[in-house]
């Protein structure tokens, strides 16, 4: 059922209200609208699939989309440690030469999946962030490494310096 409707407010009302039952494909949107323009409001009982009713990756999945998604903002709600433990003093940080050798055996940085994993099996984008926001901290530790390094190395050229002098 497609229905128009001119309310109190200014503007049309439309709705799209469908029921199914006694198949496998049930399909449905409930539309209620409060006081103001475009207001939407959708229900699914079930898994969503747009594009294609027959999704491909997302089996298992409450809402799969084939193609593309613009959005504003996207929540994604994790339920796992967020990398600030790389800053505890307990992290085992690999040493530059780990990861080099790492990098040499595997063809990419460790804990990140590989491109046949990822081509594989997709990526979970709250967890790929979690494990890139690692390696930007990962990378900042490193730095603040080379840092004192550089630091040490000032101090002993201006001892030599003086010793010249």
């Amino acid at each position: 059922m497609i229905g128009e409707s001119n309310g109190s407010n200014s503007g049309s009302n439309y709705g799209v209200l469908g029921f199914a039952s006694g198949s496998t494909n049930n399909f449905g949107v409930y539309g209620i609208g409060g006081i103001g323009a475009n207001n939407y409001a959708g229900y699914f009982d079930g898994a969503v699939a747009i594009g294609d009713n027959t999704p491909k990756k997302a089996v298992g999945y409450l809402l799969s989309v084939d193609g593309k998604i613009a959005a504003e903002e996207v929540l994604v709600d994790l339920d796992v440690d967020w990398p600030d433990y790389v800053f505890k003093n307990n992290y085992d940080l690999k040493s530059l030469e780990e990861v080099k050798n790492f990098i040499q055996e595997k063809g990419h940085l460790p804990n990140v999946p590989s491109a046949k994993e990822v081509e594989n099996n997709g990526i979970l984008l709250g967890n790929m962030n979690k494990v890139l926001l690692e390696k930007i901290e990962e990378l900042t530790l490193y730095i603040l490494q080379q840092e004192e390094r550089m630091k040490n190395y000032e101090l002993r050229i201006a001892k030599l310096e003086e010793k010249d002098e």
